[in-house]
């Protein structure tokens, strides 16, 4: 009989369990399992090892006690209901093969080892060399009970009950050829037969869309029937026509698919101009170049025209001008920035108003948000109200100087006593002054709401001495 081990398991860290799974999975894996498309599959050879990412199943969750030993991986998406049952016949009746079966259908490939309640149905029944183990599987007609026989010949009950199964659910079934140094495997492989399955779980049915919408201007999902192969989707497949007639290319497609899970029934696809036309009627056309878009059976996608309503939604559009003003405003000052106000959008400022405009009265920095459920974009008005012009007198030494209004936003114009002094900018509130000779210099400056402000200027020349 089978020896009962208990495996530690090492708690691998984080860092390693992402190198593992970033693994490209073969069929030894679940990730990159063999879908179910016929009645009858016929191995001449055992598998040895366990793939690219090991640990998949847990050893103490199951009848599996030794874990995950040279296996293959079988997926299938329940069609019609009815009841599962399938044989496994060893080439070889010494080969002992176990097998356990788990539903994914809320759930990928990452979770089997931690979720024990996807495993449904478990059998590793087996005798000690050199005695016959013959076949196993899931069968009522052959005597099956149950959903977990074994390990060993605990129970002498080689298969299991038939499993009932629901239309849309999705399975996968590993096998393995079981060994240990008592008992070699003669690595003959197997036959595994799902013919008396009363559920239809292959599948020779084309997959559909089943709907497609326009999200936030650009991008279109796209909904299927059934599981597609990742492998078999190429962007270029997808063409967008809208109304008009124009054609859209996709630029990208987003979608679940990574190396733990090979399928997805959702695209998400990215188009490369912004749509020009106002009207929502399209129509997504599948080009099915070099015959891709397809599920793990072969069956391409029927749909290759598919008309649908899609709302357009706008990016919003605002600009506004930053204020420098007088203080005689006496209704305050009107904050509208300017844009497609024909489109519906969310309005904040920073005031808290959520108006598309606001009315204000002192100097600052006031920010609005325009937003719709796709777009947000923000801008900041400022807002400069003039104050009496205000300087210090000051020395320089030498000819030159550089002279600046305190609220550089409001211009005006300088006068200057007494003369011989140039300036660079009269007219503006920046402006380099330049004296023709040593001296104090009286500066003026008016602004243009009328206020005045002063300041002298002495112009130093360096000691001479003979």
């Amino acid at each position: 009989m089978k020896i009962l081990k208990l495996i530690i398991l090492i708690i691998l860290t984080s860092n390693l369990w992402a190198e593992l799974y970033s693994q490209t999975p073969t069929i030894q894996d679940c990730a990159g399992a063999i879908p179910v498309c016929q009645g009858i599959y016929e191995q001449t050879e055992s598998f040895e090892g366990v793939g690219n990412i090991p640990n998949e199943v847990d050893p103490f969750g199951s009848c599996l006690t030794a874990g995950e030993i040279n296996s293959v991986w079988y997926v299938f998406t329940v069609a019609e209901d009815g009841l599962l049952s399938f044989v496994l016949t060893p080439n070889d009746p010494q080969d002992d093969y176990d097998w356990a079966l788990y539903n994914i259908s809320e759930n990928d490939c990452s979770e089997l080892a931690t979720n024990p309640d996807l495993l449904v149905s478990c059998n590793s029944y087996g005798l000690a060399a050199p005695l016959d183990n013959g076949p196993t599987g899931m069968s009522t007609l052959l005597g099956g009970v149950g959903n977990s026989n074994g390990p060993g010949d605990i129970d002498f009950l080689p298969f299991n009950a038939d499993l009932p199964v629901e239309a849309g659910d999705t399975y996968v079934l590993m096998v393995e050829d079981w060994e240990n140094p008592d008992n070699v495997s003669t690595g003959s492989g197997y036959t595994l037969d799902f013919t008396n399955t009363t559920a239809t779980i292959y599948d020779n049915v084309p997959p559909e869309i089943t709907n497609v919408t326009l999200e936030c201007n650009q991008t279109v999902n796209v909904e299927f029937s059934e599981p597609i192969d990742c492998t078999t989707i190429d962007w270029e497949d997808f063409v967008l026509e809208d109304e008009n007639g124009d054609t859209y290319t996709t630029q990208n497609f987003y979608s679940n698919c990574t190396n733990l899970n090979t399928s997805t029934t959702q695209l998400s696809l990215v188009y490369d101009a912004p749509f020009t036309t106002e009207g929502s009627n399209f129509i997504l056309h599948v080009t099915l170049i070099d015959d891709n878009v397809a599920d793990f059976c072969g069956n391409i996608v029927q749909d290759l025209d598919y008309p649908f309503f899609g709302e357009i939604v706008n990016v919003p559009e605002f600009t506004a001008n930053d204020i420098a003003t007088c203080p005689d405003n006496q209704n305050g000052i009107l904050l509208e920035p300017q844009g497609n106000f024909s489109d519906e959008f969310d309005w904040e400022w920073s005031t808290g108003d959520t108006t598309t405009s606001i009315t204000v009265n002192e100097t600052g920095n006031y920010q609005y948000t325009v937003s719709n459920e796709c777009f947000e974009i923000t801008d900041v008005i400022e807002v400069v109200i003039a104050v009496t012009p205000s300087f210090t007198s000051q020395n320089i030494c030498g000819l030159s100087a550089i002279i600046e209004e305190n609220q550089p936003q409001i211009n005006g114009s300088w006068l200057t006593t007494p003369s011989g002094i140039t300036l660079s900018q009269p007219n503006s509130n920046f402006t380099e002054v330049t004296a023709s000779d040593f001296g104090s210099y009286n500066f003026t400056f008016t602004d243009d709401c009328g206020s005045v402000g002063s300041m002298v200027i002495n112009f130093i020349s360096a000691p001479e001495f003979t």
